[in-house]
């Protein structure tokens, strides 16, 4: 409790961080944000908007799920996965690809999309 108590003080608390993936009026997908901070212990919940992504990471990922993908998210309107950061995630980033089901295209983020791992 104390030690819990103690992460919490110093702004440490664990949080569920959210990335958005959707399809512009121009037909771009878009991941927003293109570069996601997290620490370990979060969950990354990947959110799509009027259409169909999966998710894939390219060699390794900083989840405890230990599938790399495809990870679909297949539902129409607003869905969403989570994914919880392992605490044994190593300290760094992790490239990933977001592609479109509509428009058959990688979505856009910082050139590929990256999950940063801080602590």
């Amino acid at each position: 409790m104390a030690k819990k108590q103690a992460a919490k003080a110093k702004g440490e608390e664990q949080q569920e961080r959210w990335v958005v993936i959707m399809v512009n009026q121009d037909g771009v997908t878009r991941v927003f944000p293109g570069r996601r901070h997290a620490r370990r212990g979060d969950t990354v919940a990947f959110e799509v908007v009027n259409t169909m992504a999966e998710i894939k990471f390219r060699k390794s990922h900083p989840f405890t799920t230990t599938k790399l993908g495809p990870h679909e998210i297949d539902r129409r309107g607003w869905s969403c996965v989570r994914f919880k950061v392992k605490k044994s995630a190593k300290i760094g980033e992790y490239p990933y690809t977001v592609k479109c089901k509509r428009t058959k295209k990688n979505a856009l983020g910082d050139s590929e999309p990256r999950m940063i791992i801080d602590n």
